[in-house]
């Protein structure tokens, strides 16, 4: 009988080892490079032409910075606030 988890498991493109901890390169790992990296892209596109009357562009980085300090205050409160730097990056 297969194993009905084979799918998800994660295979190591690239095994690689740092002080003893394994910093392999998987499919996880590729698409959060990915993602980060897109994320990155965006944001310093937005950021970049300044206008009274933000674009379609700025917009959608309002709305992602908006969700992840609407995730952190509800799940940490009002005092949590001061993890966004840390949490967004």
């Amino acid at each position: 009988m297969e194993d009905p988890l084979h799918p998800f498991e994660l295979h190591n493109f690239l095994p690689l080892s740092l002080f003893g901890l394994d910093v392999s390169v998987n499919k996880a790992v590729l698409m959060m490079w990915v993602v980060v990296g897109l994320v990155t892209l965006l944001l310093m596109k937005a950021g970049g032409a300044r206008a009274l009357v933000p674009s379609k562009l700025q917009s959608l980085a309002e709305l992602l910075v908006d969700f992840i300090r609407g995730i952190i205050h509800d799940t940490m409160g009002a005092s949590g606030m001061r993890y966004f730097p840390l949490i967004s990056a």
